[in-house]
């Protein structure tokens, strides 16, 4: 006679991973479609308070969204970060032929733009394509500096000029799409992976503590956001979620981390030690795939500022592994995202009020 018990218990477990998942990947698709470089993040933080639960939000004048989860007035809160904002470009000039001058909004390789499709965000939405001479003409193989690279949005200057604004954002156009068979692909996964996360999060999270979750601004140009948000409240301790590079043609085994490894936890001098041996313990004693990175100083994250806030803050850091960031084609694994949030939810469930209040202290 057939064992049919077992079989059906995993069938039963991997269509519930598989919807949970399938949730995941809903929302980042539905993230990764809005649109919002570093002081532009109004539609991400929309489509952030449509998807998730929260007992108050509010945006300040840095364009922050800080939402809470209140469970009892005066016990201490915790605090969980992604920021919104994505790489793209401000329209700097507009010359007489109607081609469109851009300036980088955070770090951008030029090499990946010739020929890239943008989205102008002027007094209406326009498709623009970057133009680059054609191998045919060109000499040579040198990369292009940006403002050799302008945008043509098939118009006369007279029509660009009175279209476009100088000063307009401009955006990636790439939406999410799947690659193989747990992997997706889309712009801005940095950061809106993070922002998946902790959306998620918002609707299952029960903890005898107060969570803020700040959807930060400005990060891809200085950390701004955070550094505003946590100067005016601090937390007694504040866990940061983002990207961080994936395994790469090229690019040494050392410095990435390989899609489908699991989350990352970040050890280092910007991060409190404390904060790292829990998260570690709690991946270890879960069975949560997950690896660990180290940095020597400030990571390369919202964690830089958000550590040295007010007296200072307990700070923590877990990054999704993510091949070619601020370019237009980002690639993470679904299963790191997942691997992400189940390490958040055990780790928040995990601590007390007496272990949070201790370790503001």
């Amino acid at each position: 006679m057939k064992r049919i018990l077992k079989p059906y218990t995993n069938i039963f477990l991997d269509a519930a991973f598989t919807s949970i998942m399938a949730h995941l990947r809903t929302i980042l698709e539905t993230f990764t479609a809005c649109h919002g470089i570093a002081g532009h993040e109004d539609e991400v933080a929309t489509s952030i308070i449509q998807h998730g639960d929260f007992t108050s939000y509010g945006r300040d004048a840095m364009g922050n969204l800080l939402c809470m989860k209140e469970t009892t007035p005066g016990a201490p809160t915790v605090l969980l970060d992604a920021h919104m904002d994505e790489v793209g470009f401000i329209v700097k000039y507009i010359d007489d032929d109607g081609y469109l001058y851009l300036d980088a909004v955070g770090g951008i390789d030029t090499k990946a733009l010739s020929g890239a499709c943008l989205l102008v965000h002027g007094n209406s939405l326009l498709r623009g394509i970057v133009s680059d001479m054609p191998p045919h003409i060109a000499h040579g193989s040198t990369v292009p500096e940006l403002g050799d690279l302008p945008l043509d949005i098939g118009m006369s200057g007279r029509e660009a000029r009175e279209t476009v604004p100088v000063g307009s954002p401009v955006t990636f156009s790439t939406r999410l799409r799947q690659v193989g068979q747990h992997k997706v692909c889309s712009k801005a996964l940095d950061n809106r992976a993070g922002c998946t996360v902790l959306c998620s999060l918002s609707r299952k999270l029960d903890v005898p503590f107060n969570l803020a979750f700040l959807f930060s601004s400005q990060e891809e140009v200085g950390t701004r956001g955070a550094y505003a948000a946590l100067t005016s409240s601090a937390p007694a301790l504040a866990l940061s979620i983002d990207t961080t590079h994936g395994d790469m043609y090229g690019v040494p085994r050392e410095k990435t981390r390989t899609l489908g490894s699991g989350t990352i936890i970040g050890v280092g001098a910007n991060i409190h030690h404390s904060l790292f041996s829990r998260l570690r313990e709690t991946a270890k004693n879960d069975g949560i795939a997950h690896t660990i990175k180290a940095y020597a100083g400030a990571t390369p994250t919202n964690l830089r500022s958000m550590q040295t806030a007010g007296r200072g803050v307990a700070t923590a850091l877990l990054s999704i592994p993510t091949r070619y960031l601020h370019t237009p084609a980002e690639v993470a694994d679904m299963r790191d995202i997942k691997a992400t949030q189940r390490l958040v939810s055990s780790f928040l469930s995990s601590l007390d009020e007496s272990y949070v209040e201790a370790i503001a202290c």
